[in-house]
């Protein structure tokens, strides 16, 4: 028996006394408190049982076990409670979120990745599925960039599932470009067994080969991806992914990938398993159009996102010309685009209940008359 059928369904009581077994018949203290929990949840309200998990707790996970007892003198339990936010099951944390709390702009305390170095190495923590990075930092740029750091000394981490770096709201919290992520691969590395990656920030880099056997959903939400991480995309070796959604953003913010990084993303040689392709957010978009109606990947999705973008009607042809190679899609995607009203209703026409248009906009008029063109999210 090991862990993965309890991660799999938290709710599966006889997995978790088969696992309570096993702890127990290790020595192992937290086979004791997962007894008592099981126990607990078969005879609610019983007194006993109650203070006896209160008691375990007291000594096991109280917030100077959990951070040690240096870094406990310098943050005190209501504050980790801000910082860290903790989902429980049987004396087993299986979700953390970590970040400056959102209601206290002003909050002074600890650097948080010691809280988050702490958390990930507890014994409590084996079981952990979910894990939500938020913001470190008030001042602009927040730097995420140790991140890579805690998570590879922590690691490997086999029981993540899932995890979110960036885990705040923009622009009503923080702009997306002032928030610095830093490297992400080594998130992939670390976790052999997550199945979705969500990333929202600026100078999302890749300088780790980006491979992983078992991620299901890969999402990059940003408003500047370089051209080196665009092309470590395309050499991407991701067997097991169905869900590709990337923002490229705009050049003043970092955004210079184009086409040529993205070609090989395209020929999907590393993406066996894609369903749903999401190339969004970006100031080439007729050129990933151009590109994709030529891209063996197209047949094998069944949707498609160009949202966001700055697609015109060089883009919005090539769509229309090649429509026999869209029909087999569920949806597709070109909402918040610059297509002309002509181009946007043949679309609509040669691709019903497929295409779906959306809100079109009318380019920016600039100094000195030219017309502008730009993906929604920079900033």
């Amino acid at each position: 028996m090991n862990e993965s059928a309890i991660l799999d369904d938290f709710d599966d009581l006889q997995a978790w006394s088969v696992y309570a077994d096993l702890l127990q018949s290790r020595g192992d203290r937290f086979g004791e408190r997962l007894g008592l929990g099981l126990a607990l949840a078969r005879s609610p309200a019983n007194p006993a049982l109650e203070q006896a998990i209160v008691d375990f707790d007291r000594h096991h996970l109280s917030t100077e076990a959990m951070l040690g007892p240096e870094l406990a003198r310098r943050i005190d339990r209501s504050d980790f409670a801000r910082v860290a936010r903790l989902e429980w099951r049987f004396g087993f944390i299986v979700g953390a979120a970590v970040g400056l709390p959102s209601d206290d702009p002003s909050w002074q305390g600890p650097a948080l990745e010691p809280v988050l170095a702490a958390i990930l190495s507890s014994p409590a923590a084996r079981l952990l599925r979910d894990l939500d990075i938020g913001i470190f930092d008030r001042e602009p740029p927040t730097n995420l960039g140790e991140l890579d750091e805690v998570l590879e000394d922590a690691g490997p981490l086999p029981s993540l599932r899932r995890v979110l770096i960036g885990d705040f709201r923009y622009p009503d919290e923080y702009e997306i470009s002032w928030v610095e992520v830093g490297e992400v691969a080594t998130t992939l590395h670390v976790a052999p067994e997550l199945r979705e990656l969500h990333v929202r920030g600026s100078k999302i880099e890749f300088f780790l080969p980006v491979e992983h056997a078992k991620l299901e959903r890969l999402w990059l939400e940003t408003g500047g991806l370089s051209a080196h991480a665009a092309w470590s995309l395309g050499q991407a070796r991701l067997p097991a992914l169905r869900h590709l959604q990337v923002w490229f953003g705009r050049p003043p913010y970092g955004g210079l990938a184009t086409i040529e990084q993205v070609r090989p993303l395209l020929a999907g040689d590393g993406l066996p398993a894609l369903e749903q392709l999401d190339l969004q957010n970006a100031e080439f978009t007729d050129d990933i159009a151009l590109a994709l109606v030529e891209s063996p990947l197209l047949a094998r999705v069944r949707g498609v996102s160009l949202a966001m973008g700055n697609l015109g009607d060089r883009g919005g042809r090539a769509i229309l010309d090649h429509a026999a190679k869209f029909e087999h899609l569920r949806s597709l995607d070109l909402d918040h685009n610059y297509l002309s009203l002509a181009l946007a209703a043949e679309l609509q026409a040669a691709l019903p209940g497929i295409v779906t248009i959306g809100r079109q906009l009318e380019p920016h008029r600039l100094e000195g008359g030219e017309l502008g063109y730009f993906a929604q999210v920079g900033e």
